[in-house]
């Protein structure tokens, strides 16, 4: 039998790590081209990616399956919004209260073996049972993915949290592409003003700067409708793309800003 391999340029986006390597080893030919063969595709990629390890994990351990892996990985990421050092720590009552929030009920003996072992987390020191997330790299898109979460179920009153950590450059490229993708910016523009009302100024700039990024339409600016973002932070604001109109940042920090 002759075994063709096709070769691929791995992009400067991609982190170098053996979970990578398996992700890329589990995809078709056509996946990788489209991923790595045009701008854009790390999004797709660490949506495949955060898929493949969730399914691996459910296939390990045969408690939880992949869908609440990944919701309990979520939920775990909203924790560290009010963490001072932003990937952690995690303490295991937090653990398991994730895993209460998910599936409404104690995790069994079984489960919390496994919830100790959650891909993407490790452990702060050696004596110690308290976890972080590996990198931002994974923390980054779960957040986008619980914001998302956040919205469409409305389930927690999350525009009056008082988060300190904001989405960086992927968190909001996963969120925005999901915004566009469903065409729900008007929604998600309405949620802003919740948290502008409430508390949650971090999530009211995390939403503004992903709405900018899934907007493609370079001839049309991005309408945020006379909205006033004050008290927040922003990891990246890109213009280089979409231009905003209507939008007023003030006593504000922008680590990033990106012009055409």
């Amino acid at each position: 039998l002759q075994r063709f391999v096709e070769f691929v340029v791995l992009p400067e986006w991609l982190p170098r790590r053996p979970l990578m390597c398996q992700a890329i080893a589990s995809l078709e030919p056509t996946d990788l081209t489209r991923m790595f063969g045009q701008e854009g595709g790390d999004v797709e990629f660490w949506q495949k990616f955060i898929e493949v390890v969730c399914e691996r994990e459910a296939r390990i351990r045969g408690t939880l399956d992949a869908d609440t892996i990944l919701k309990v990985l979520q939920t775990l990421s909203r924790y560290t919004r009010t963490k001072s050092a932003d990937v952690g720590p995690i303490s295991f009552s937090e653990i398991q209260r994730a895993f209460e929030e998910v599936l409404g009920r104690q995790p069994i003996e079984e489960a919390s073996l496994l919830l100790q072992r959650l891909p993407g987390l490790g452990r702060t020191e050696s004596e110690s049972d308290e976890r972080k997330f590996i990198d931002t790299y994974i923390l980054d898109g779960l957040r986008a993915y619980n914001v998302f979460s956040e919205v469409m179920e409305e389930q927690r009153p999350s525009w009056n949290e008082d988060w300190v950590n904001p989405l960086y450059g992927l968190g909001q490229r996963v969120l925005g592409h999901k915004i566009a993708h469903e065409n729900l910016q008007r929604r998600f523009l309405r949620y802003v003003d919740r948290c502008v009302a409430g508390k949650n100024k971090i999530m009211a700039g995390d939403i503004a700067a992903s709405l900018l990024r899934g907007h493609v339409n370079e001839a049309i600016p991005f309408d945020y409708g006379g909205l006033v973002l004050q008290g927040t932070c922003i990891s990246e604001l890109d213009m280089s793309v979409a231009y905003p109109t209507n939008l007023t940042i003030c006593d504000s920090i922008l680590e990033i800003i990106r012009f055409p």
